[in-house]
């Protein structure tokens, strides 16, 4: 722009001394430079990006779409080739030894000028170890907040670095941060993530994973994994079925209360039953022989507290079906006597089948 700039001083000067022809040659000249420091630069870099591990080798060509050049080449401080009077030319690093390269392929125009395109180079290194800390003791306590923290030692970029936690099926993705400046040589990087501890946490695993972040065009590494951490969370019993429980005596008079509750330390239990003179067990089960209507009341404890549940147990109703049939039967009979006794009943008291057809006392007569 600067060479933009004088040009266009010189004209001005020229104008003043020819006003007439030399205005129209100075007008194209300048419109010529324009175009040409806002042409587009035509050279296409296969690939166009590179991300490699430090010690590994890699290759790019860069192409020029344009006859109108005098040469091309790379400029880079590792690996550079100066000026070739080629359409094509190589950056070729046999070995990564060093964080940053800065390179740049560039193209000679047949007009002087110059156009170049710079190549993202990242070199990476994966991380000696991803480690999970705890910054308290276990076991811990139902909602209650505690820090965990994952370490990872030694990385490069670290600000490629993104930390994945995984608590059972949850995943949560956060940054890796550093109090180190942001470079591409090897650091270290940590993420901290906040647990409310839950009961349904209690016997559950928490670890986190380290991965890069190299964008779509990048490749998909495998991340680095910390060793798990098997999660104790100390919570108050509860009932998975209902508190309340209505139960029925059953037909052989015998009945099993179970008042199993989930608790972290392990719930001790208390009975409360009607008939105090019943025996009692310290469990969770409680059986019984009748009677035994009334209500039941069973404690389940630990350190995080209590909790009740009661069993309302009732006398089944009872089965009339039998008793309806005999009474039915009975009922039945009853009415047949009632309608069939004047036809079967004799004189003297006694039932027969043949008071119609039979006199007593008289004797057949011979034919």
């Amino acid at each position: 722009m600067e060479d933009f700039h004088s040009t266009f001083v010189v004209c001005q000067h020229w104008l003043r001394m020819h006003q007439s022809v030399l205005f129209v040659v100075c007008s194209c000249f300048l419109l010529s430079k324009a175009q040409t420091v806002g042409a587009s630069c035509p050279l296409v870099m296969t690939p166009s990006s590179v991300v490699v591990e430090y010690g590994d080798a890699f290759t790019v060509e860069c192409n020029s779409t344009s006859d109108q050049r005098e040469g091309m080449g790379w400029e880079s401080d590792y690996g550079g080739t100066g000026l070739i009077e080629e359409d094509h030319v190589q950056l070729n690093i046999k070995k990564v030894d060093r964080w940053a390269i800065r390179s740049q392929c560039f193209t000679n125009l047949i007009n002087g000028t110059q156009c170049s395109k710079h190549l993202p180079i990242t070199v990476y290194k994966m991380p000696d170890s991803v480690m999970l800390h705890e910054n308290t003791t276990q076991p811990l306590v139902e909602q209650q907040e505690y820090g965990f923290e994952c370490a990872v030692a030694n990385v490069a970029p670290v600000k490629k670095v993104v930390v994945t936690w995984f608590k059972d099926n949850m995943s949560i993705v956060k940054e890796c941060l550093t109090i180190e400046e942001s470079n591409e040589e090897p650091g270290n990087c940590t993420s901290v993530f906040t647990l409310s501890a839950q009961k349904t946490d209690n016997g559950g695993k928490l670890r986190c994973e380290a991965k890069f972040d190299f964008g779509p065009m990048g490749p998909n590494l495998q991340p680095s994994r910390s060793p798990g951490v098997d999660l104790q969370v100390l919570f108050q019993p509860f009932f998975e079925k209902s508190d309340v429980e209505m139960v029925e005596v059953p037909a052989n008079g015998k009945l099993t209360l179970d008042c199993t509750a989930q608790g972290n330390p392990t719930p001790q239990y208390r009975w409360q039953v009607p008939q105090p003179t019943q025996k009692v067990e310290s469990g969770p089960i409680l059986d019984l022989k009748g009677p035994f209507p009334g209500t039941y009341n069973c404690t389940a404890a630990n350190s995080q507290g209590s909790s009740i549940k009661q069993f309302v147990i009732t006398d089944a109703p009872r089965d009339y079906t039998v008793l309806a049939a005999v009474i039915g039967v009975t009922a039945a009979l009853g009415v047949l006597l009632l309608i069939s006794g004047p036809f079967i009943v004799t004189k003297d008291g006694t039932f027969s089948l043949n008071k119609g057809g039979y006199s007593a006392g008289q004797a057949c007569k011979p034919v």
